[in-house]
């Protein structure tokens, strides 16, 4: 039976500091987070000046790499069973 005492973390905003937590994690592991598209820029923050230009860097790169993934896909602004003029 669960304890009716027992708190759990709940993400209910920045101002509630159980919500939050400071990880450390490789420049690699960032790169194929973003990449992949499981983790956004906006979802967090650096703590300094030096993790914040390369999370930037990062950003960027990741931006590079999710466009090689889709330039083999085609795309068009129509739906491909609409017959153009």
């Amino acid at each position: 039976m669960a304890n009716p005492d027992r708190r759990y973390l709940t993400t209910t905003g920045r101002s509630d500091p159980a919500s939050h937590l400071r990880l450390e994690l490789p420049a690699p592991v960032l790169l194929r987070l973003l990449s992949e598209g499981a983790l956004y820029a906006a979802e967090f923050r650096s703590l300094d000046a030096v993790s914040h230009r390369l999370a930037r860097k990062l950003v960027l790169q990741s931006c590079i790499e999710r466009l090689k993934q889709t330039k083999n896909t085609p795309f068009s602004f129509h739906s491909p069973k609409r017959r153009h003029p």
